[in-house]
């Protein structure tokens, strides 16, 4: 069998920074409801998010992602900068 070269399908994500400040547009983002709550740490510029029986913390400056499933990925600044790119005339 020979090799070859794949390249990953591209995914669209929904995401937002956690900026220390927006505390509100997170919970709106996340689409708050009975099953995922979101508590803010004020000392630690950090939001922790319950989604059913997982927890998630974002500390300030990292990425809040939501894919296709609804399901929940943090991630750094700098690894969301280095996989994703912004779409335009999507909302």
């Amino acid at each position: 069998m020979s090799n070859y070269y794949y390249v990953k399908k591209p995914t669209i994500v929904k995401a937002i920074q956690w900026t220390g400040d927006n505390y509100e547009e997170v919970t709106k983002f996340l689409d708050v409801f009975d099953d995922r709550m979101v508590i803010r740490h004020a000392n630690l510029e950090a939001v922790a998010i319950y989604d059913g029986d997982r927890r998630y913390i974002c500390h300030k400056d990292e990425y809040i992602i939501s894919d296709v499933d609804g399901d929940i990925t943090i991630l750094s600044s700098g690894e969301f900068r280095y996989t994703y790119e912004k779409l335009g005339g999507i909302s």
